[in-house]
């Protein structure tokens, strides 16, 4: 069996999948650079099929000049990488991406891909260090062995930075498999009781000022006293503490307040798992992508 090295930031439940398929086909070690989660455990059934490394990083996106974590990243890459056959760091935009690169390529000659989730350039970071980290970014997925996409777009972005398309990979093992989730499951849920029959839009995903609920809780203000028949269900959640700094509490409080503010009849704020969330989406009509920064 081969074996494989597969560098991610934290273990999240919804990645289970994932993790499960890779360590069926391969001998897997995993370096995680962040803790778990309080509520996210790597699950028993998962304990004796992989072996783990956590780094003890516990900011949200790993710099070069947080020189110990990186000093232990290379480390801990020299113990694992040069017994592996192959080397998967996720994503290409991360810096920690920029180290197992040039130690794979350069130090201990292992074939070395990355995982591609971005299909745009951040128009709003054009500062010198970001710049850089884009030309880092290029040259690492230009030379590495394969790139690893979730998406068409993901694949169309990366042709369109000189990536030869005989490098690029599907990566489906990236979340529940969709097909064992049917309606019926779901059907004596209070919830989808509640939604039944309304035009329902949709939003899953984080509680974060970029994603601009705000914009979207004042703009279903008037769609409901249009059509009242519609529905809208926000799923998702803040966090607090160091690795979930870009999450903010405060914002969480003023969307919960404009929800007030409105007397809505017709919309939940919820946070639900997996699999209920599936059952979501499928009673769903439209699936609500936001974003309040340029793409």
């Amino acid at each position: 069996m081969k074996k494989l090295l597969y560098i991610n930031k934290q273990y999240r439940e919804y990645d289970k999948r994932k993790y499960k398929v890779l360590s069926e086909k391969f001998a897997l070690t995993v370096i995680w650079l962040c803790p778990f989660r309080k509520t996210e455990r790597l699950p028993e059934d998962l304990w004796d099929k992989m072996r783990y490394f956590i780094l003890g990083f516990e900011g949200n996106r790993l710099k070069p000049w947080h020189l110990y974590y990186n000093f232990k990243l290379l480390k801990v890459l020299f113990r694992y990488g040069k017994n592996t056959d192959i080397l998967i760091s996720s994503t290409s935009d991360s810096w920690q991406s920029k180290i197992a690169f040039f130690v794979a390529k350069y130090l201990i000659n292992v074939p070395v891909s990355f995982r591609k989730e971005v299909w745009f350039k951040d128009c709003d970071n054009s500062t010198l260090l970001a710049n850089i980290n884009n030309e880092l970014t290029r040259f690492i997925e230009k030379r590495a062995d394969g790139m690893f996409y979730p998406g068409a777009k993901q694949k169309l972005f990366l042709l369109e930075r000189g990536v030869a398309e005989n490098r690029l990979f599907p990566f489906p093992c990236l979340i529940y498999d969709m097909k064992q989730y049917k309606n019926e499951q779901y059907k004596d849920s209070v919830l989808l009781k509640r939604i039944r029959n309304k035009f329902v839009f949709l939003y899953v995903g984080r509680i974060i000022e970029l994603k601009g609920l705000d914009v979207l809780i004042r703009a279903f203000s008037e769609i409901e006293r249009k059509y009242s028949h519609s529905f809208l269900l926000i799923v998702g959640e803040p966090a607090d503490g160091g690795y979930h700094a870009e999450h903010s509490l405060g914002y969480f409080e003023d969307c919960k307040k404009l929800i007030a503010k409105y007397s809505f009849k017709t919309l939940i704020f919820a946070v639900i798992y997996h699999p209920m969330i599936f059952g979501l989406i499928i009673k769903s009509v439209t699936f609500l992508f936001s974003r309040i920064r340029n793409i």
